[in-house]
């Protein structure tokens, strides 16, 4: 073979290979795209934190609100994932917590309580419903048992900590927005059922069907709030109705009022949200986020 001929067969095998690796390239930018959008890969900002959607509606949100950074964190027992809610005021003023970015979902419910009470019984990732107020405590006690964070305990919301978190800095009719279909699965759309948490869209801190879904119980007893309670108030001592908050898959979900229901019983239409919070007057509570 001449030497032109061998100078030739090399370009050839050569323009082979950089094809070859042109198209590699492709495939592996085309797999991590659809690994990203698929959940399997997470996409990080500078702090080496996930970023986080923006709001569903971010049109009555205060700038600063829509632009923070929302930190997350993820239960290693339950999989429940947790958003970061800073302090500040709706109504009432709360101290910073940590709350379900999602409804309990059934399959998290049989982690802890191995059974599962729903009516609608369509999958681990729908919401868990037909529990009690007195159920969800019982909840808690076994996830703080089975879980231990030093100066940190799991829980319901109370009323005030369950508002803030909802409106988010927005004064919209409901926890996301004005659209109603947008944010909420409710009597209009529902079909009748519960769905899987997280189809609608998030509010301005992230969090899901605040709006619809299910309803949500909340730690306090129904009734007039104490007037001297102006920070992180937990209502009255005592009642005969526990408050649920949100609307559900069989109601409008307006906010305006609260609905109560006795402890003991249980509904459909009822479910409920965790929260992760510093326990108060304890001695050298941290200020980091909670150990995972």
């Amino acid at each position: 073979m001449s030497s032109e001929e061998q100078r030739t067969s090399f370009l050839e095998v050569l323009s082979k290979i950089i094809a070859a690796v042109g198209i590699f390239l492709l495939g592996c930018a085309a797999l991590v795209t659809a690994l990203h959008y698929t959940g399997l890969i997470k996409v990080f900002n500078s702090d080496n934190k996930p970023l986080q959607s923006v709001a569903a509606d971010t049109k009555t949100v205060p700038k600063q609100i829509v632009s923070q950074k929302r930190e997350t964190m993820i239960d290693q027992i339950t999989g429940i994932e947790f958003v970061h809610v800073p302090a500040g005021c709706h109504e009432f003023c709360v101290d910073d917590f940590w709350i379900g970015k999602y409804e309990v979902t059934q399959g998290q419910w049989v982690k802890i309580m191995n059974r599962n009470p729903s009516e609608f019984k369509k999958g681990e990732v729908y919401p868990v419903e037909k529990i009690s107020w007195n159920e969800t405590q019982e909840f808690f006690a076994n996830l703080n048992k089975m879980n231990k964070k030093i100066g940190y305990q799991y829980r319901l919301p109370t009323v005030a900590e369950w508002n803030y978190a909802c409106h988010a800095g927005s004064s919209g009719q409901y926890c996301g927005g004005d659209d109603q279909d947008a944010v909420a699965w409710w009597e209009g759309n529902s079909s009748g059922s519960t769905h899987p948490v997280g189809e609608k869209l998030a509010n301005a801190f992230g969090i899901h069907d605040m709006s619809g879904n299910v309803g949500e119980w909340c730690l306090d007893w129904s009734g007039e709030y104490p007037l001297s309670s102006q920070r992180n108030p937990t209502g009255p001592k005592s009642g005969k109705y526990r408050i649920h908050r949100g609307g559900s898959w069989n109601s409008h979900c307006q906010l305006k009022g609260s609905s109560g229901a006795v402890p003991y019983a249980s509904y459909n239409s009822i479910g409920f949200r965790c929260v992760l919070a510093k326990i108060k007057n304890e001695e050298a509570i941290s200020s980091e986020k909670p150990e995972q």
